[in-house]
């Protein structure tokens, strides 16, 4: 008593199946959009007239509903994708509205915290996205501005000092960016940026200066800190000291990139702060023009004015 098996179905015969059902589905599509083409000509003549508007209405309700019918599995399998990656954008916006609201760029310090992504964490060798936000001391009333070769910006200094100062740069542009406090360069590496050592314990000579400037948290120490430093002079005229260093920076991919720089130190009227301006250049171009071009920066750092304020820097 073992029932038998069933003999096996021919391939040949269950493609023919196939293909008899997926031609009744079609030719049952085609039915279906031609009755409903017939039906709304129906209603469309039918609309005008009293007698048959209720059976113009019913009519194109039941094809209304079979078409709903026909095509709600299609609809669904259409909809379905394109709902998704919809939908998460609005949600994500809603979420972040607040987040989003009043930021300034004191509120960034980094490519991260700007747009939410670590992507530039392995972007290429040079490129400043990657980069944290360096520390300068720098705090300010208002943002840099840049008429002609001068370039001049308002600090809020220990003690509510508000100090105007300003440097000559013919030769450099002012950049701009949540990168940079009061800083200006130029394509061919050479720059000058204002660092702001607030309320120092002691005098600074170059060596403890250079430390101040070259700091991690720096302007030259986004990818550690700068090393092979030498101070080669120290001068001094007028009220400004001047300090000739060597040093090289490390790059984002871990060498180092020698460089000089000229330091030009001051203070302003009742304030501790030491106001430096760092103005430096590749070591291959500093004997092509980058000293020169350094030094005569560095020569027109000066205050302009100063006024007590309620300001605090901190």
């Amino acid at each position: 008593g073992r029932t038998p098996r069933p003999a096996p179905r021919n391939a040949a015969t269950l493609a023919r199946k196939d293909e008899r059902t997926a031609a009744d589905r079609a030719d049952g599509g085609r039915r279906a959009r031609a009755s409903a083409a017939t039906t709304a000509k129906v209603c469309k003549l039918r609309a005008g007239n009293p007698q048959g508007a209720m059976r113009a209405a019913v009519a194109c309700l039941l094809v209304a509903a079979r078409a709903n019918a026909l095509s709600t599995t299609r609809r669904k399998l259409l909809i379905a994708p394109l709902a998704a990656p919809l939908a998460a954008p609005v949600v994500a916006t809603r979420a972040n509205a607040v987040e989003q609201q009043m930021r300034t760029s004191a509120d960034i310090s980094s490519y991260e915290s700007a747009t939410g992504s670590s992507r530039a964490a392995n972007l290429g060798a040079g490129s400043i996205s990657g980069k944290s936000r360096p520390y300068t001391g720098v705090i300010l009333a208002e943002a840099p501005s840049a008429s002609g070769n001068a370039v001049s910006a308002d600090l809020v200094l220990t003690n509510g000092v508000l100090a105007k100062v300003g440097f000559d740069a013919p030769s450099l542009k002012l950049a701009k960016g949540f990168y940079y406090d009061v800083e200006a360069r130029a394509k061919t590496g050479d720059s000058a940026y204002v660092h702001v050592v607030a309320s120092p314990k002691g005098a600074l000579d170059g060596k403890a200066l250079a430390a101040k400037i070259l700091a991690a948290d720096g302007r030259y120490g986004a990818f550690g800190p700068a090393t092979d430093v030498v101070v080669r002079s120290e001068t001094k005229k007028d009220d400004v000291s001047f300090i000739d260093l060597a040093f090289s920076a490390i790059t984002p991919g871990g060498s180092s990139t020698p460089r000089r720089a000229v330091l030009a130190a001051t203070a302003a009227p009742g304030s501790p702060d030491v106001l430096v301006l760092v103005a430096s250049s590749s070591e291959s171009r500093w004997a092509a023009g980058g000293e020169a071009a350094a030094r005569a920066v560095a020569g027109t750092w000066r205050v302009e004015s100063t006024r007590p304020t309620k300001l605090k820097p901190d």
